[in-house]
């Protein structure tokens, strides 16, 4: 359940505050995508620690995959992210040169076959899959690009229902 975001002088039609940053394709540089990602999103308001860990999650999985299996852990390569965040949805776009894979595509093992034949990872697509409301990939082989592009939306949390307020009045 995602906490509302704080409100703000914005109104609910503003134009997302988008932020762009380039990273080197080095695990190194984690720490400072999930902080770069993170304070996009509460610059808008979004503070729920549940969900903003989740954004941390899957764009911290995304980026790994990026660096260990497009780039082969070369750091000489980058990564180009762009925040787009407003109050009722927050997306992070992934750039990068590498080898091209749809992971919108594919389709993990189960877990079960995984542990049995102790095979480790495997698991992040996933993950990001489950963490985010959507994943979206695009490759351009004419410019060598891959673009990853995951997306949070809000959900407040449910109203009382009727019975529940009813349930409530008796209490009182």
């Amino acid at each position: 359940m995602n906490a509302a975001p704080a409100r703000s002088s914005r109104s609910e039609g503003s134009p997302p505050r988008v932020h762009r940053r380039t990273f080197a394709s080095s695990l190194d540089q984690l720490d400072d995508i999930r902080s770069f990602v993170v304070r996009a999103a509460e610059e808008v308001g979004w503070s729920d620690e549940i969900t903003l860990n989740q954004i941390q999650l899957a764009v911290d999985e995304a980026c790994s995959n990026v660096m260990r299996h497009a780039y082969g852990l070369d750091s000489s390569k980058v990564l180009h992210l762009i925040t787009r965040a407003a109050r009722e949805r927050f997306e992070v776009t992934i750039r990068d040169q590498g080898k091209a894979f749809d992971p919108t595509s594919y389709h993990p093992r189960p877990v079960p076959e995984l542990a049995r034949h102790k095979i480790a990872g495997g698991m992040g697509i996933a993950l990001i899959r489950r963490l985010m409301d959507e994943v979206r990939y695009d490759s351009d082989p004419e410019r060598s690009q891959n673009e990853l592009r995951l997306t949070k939306l809000f959900r407040p949390a449910a109203l009382p229902t009727a019975a529940a307020d009813d349930a409530l009045e008796g209490t009182r």
